[in-house]
């Protein structure tokens, strides 16, 4: 099974692969994420140690991710050609 599970993903492009990381990754976090209702728990916590500026961390991801993306599909792009 894990034979046949490798050899599937050596036969993907790079771009897929990650896609397929990423979303097996994904997935379970985010469960585990909902179940333990990490967003309310973080919400009060941030509220309490208002002074160590934690929300900002919030914006930080939006604004650090784009970037990331954006130079992951250009090298994609490149790599294609």
């Amino acid at each position: 099974m894990a034979e046949k599970l490798r050899h599937w993903l050596r036969g993907m492009p790079q771009a897929q692969r990650d896609l397929v990381v990423i979303l097996a990754l994904s997935v379970p976090v985010y469960v585990f994420l909902v179940w333990l209702d990490a967003f309310d728990l973080f919400f009060k916590y941030s509220r309490s140690h208002e002074d160590y500026q934690l929300d900002e961390l919030v914006a930080l991801v939006f604004f650090a991710l784009p970037p990331s993306s954006s130079r992951r599909a250009a090298s994609t792009t490149s790599a294609k050609r």
